[in-house]
């Protein structure tokens, strides 16, 4: 342990030296004995990095090399569904959270893209954690019940502003949410959509097909016939849609308009006064979906959020669980996310391991790979290959005889540089 604290001494002086003149070299570094996660398990080798990626071959001029005998290398983790990272209230404090926790990346599926722009000095570098922003979702007025405000997020929105997150005379139309309830609306507001260049599109679908079990506006959302070309649109552009849901229709819907990624796992939020079989996915939905290459983000986590105006938690897990192992049997792709403030993806990923459900290896997948193409699906993350990004974590531990063993970290890399170590 003294030798790996003295070779990361090295690592902090290595990684802070500014460079003299603009020709020098980027700074090499080689990683000797160390368990190495090749995506079935681990390989005892060295590997190596320049700059920020990994190179294959060792390179001629070494400017440290470090034993790392003992302990496991894997990917970073990736938050796919949070709220967490809005505006620089409390920024610095929750990005030291996520570096800590060994999670970085995060997405932010709903947001003000004003707040947003405060936070780009501060995010996406090797320093930080790096975010995407989907800005303001569109959903439905509500029809007739636009009197109380209009489809969800409508309400959270206006709680928050009079809980003093927001100002309170601030109008978040346009801003937090675009309300569409037709095509034309879609054509009237994809300008202003755009034009605060959002990294994704978020939807919501919100009993879309079982109008009449939804009593009030929070339970309102798109007309799912919109989906589709909302869809096309954002494709057209380049710009994947992730979509909300809540019951097992919902997600057919999604399913059937070709949305790229679906938030919630329905049964997280199961009210009172309705049957579980409203939020069971069918069969025939969950191949559709891995066919089609969606991602399912779980949300586990938020389901003690919603238990004041939910069924029981048992009740619920039973559900998710149902709906989780339907997914796994049918090769849908996992992704996860907690949805939570206070909490983080490494929390939900201890929820996901004690459901004992998956193995340790499909939990990795999950972790390191499925999460993090879904917060940066054009990157090269999620592996430690060469020619990937230099982002790694050490652990102490094997998370493959123990996937709670990824609580014993020990060091954090991050696009060539060192970011914390215990």
């Amino acid at each position: 342990m003294k030798t790996l604290i003295y070779s990361l001494a090295l690592l902090i002086f290595f990684s802070c030296t500014e460079t003299k003149t603009e020709e020098k070299a980027p700074n090499s570094f080689e990683f000797k004995n160390a368990y190495v996660f090749n995506g079935e398990g681990f390989e005892q080798r060295d590997f190596y990095i320049i700059g920020q990626q990994f190179v294959a071959e060792k390179p001629d001029d070494i400017d440290s090399s470090i034993d790392l005998s003992s302990h496991y290398i894997i990917p970073p983790f990736a938050e796919a569904h949070n709220h967490n990272i809005e505006s620089q209230r409390d920024f610095d404090a929750q990005a030291q959270v996520y570096l800590r926790k060994g999670v970085f990346y995060v997405k932010i599926p709903n947001n003000i893209a004003q707040y947003v722009k405060q936070l780009k000095p501060q995010i996406n570098k090797p320093e930080s954690i790096d975010v995407v922003f989907a800005n303001g979702g569109i959903t439905g007025s509500g029809g007739p019940a636009r009197t109380q405000g209009g489809g969800h997020p409508t309400q959270l929105y206006e709680m928050l502003k009079n809980r003093g997150i927001y100002p309170s005379d601030m109008e978040m139309e346009n801003k937090a949410y675009y309300y569409v309830d037709t095509e034309a609306d879609l054509e009237e507001k994809w300008p202003l959509i755009l034009e605060d260049q959002p990294d994704f599109i978020k939807t919501y679908l919100l009993y879309s097909d079982n109008k009449s079990v939804a009593k009030n506006a929070w339970q309102k959302g798109l007309d799912s016939e919109l989906l589709s070309l909302i869809v096309t649109k954002a494709h057209e552009r380049g710009l994947r849609v992730t979509t909300h849901v809540e019951t097992a229709k919902d997600f057919h819907n999604a399913v059937q308009a070709g949305v790229d990624e679906i938030n919630h796992l329905p049964g997280y939020n199961i009210p009172e006064d309705l049957d579980s079989s409203l939020f069971l996915i069918d069969e025939s939905d969950a191949i559709l979906a891995a066919e089609k290459g969606i991602t399912v983000v779980t949300t586990l986590l938020y389901s003690k959020e919603v238990q004041q105006w939910s069924k029981p938690m048992e009740y619920m897990r039973a559900v998710q669980m149902k709906n989780l192992k339907l997914l796994k049997e049918n090769g849908v792709k996992i992704a996860a996310g907690s949805d939570t403030h206070h909490s983080t993806v490494f929390e939900e990923l201890l929820l996901l391991e004690s459901l004992e459900l998956f193995s340790p290896l499909e939990l990795m997948k999950i972790a390191c790979e499925n999460s993090a193409s879904a917060v940066f699906p054009e990157r090269k993350i999620g592996k430690l290959k060469p020619g990937y990004e230099a982002s790694f974590l050490v652990l102490k531990e094997n998370p493959l005889d123990d996937f709670k063993n990824i609580r014993s970290i020990k060091l954090r890399y991050k696009q060539g540089g060192f970011v914390g170590v215990d």
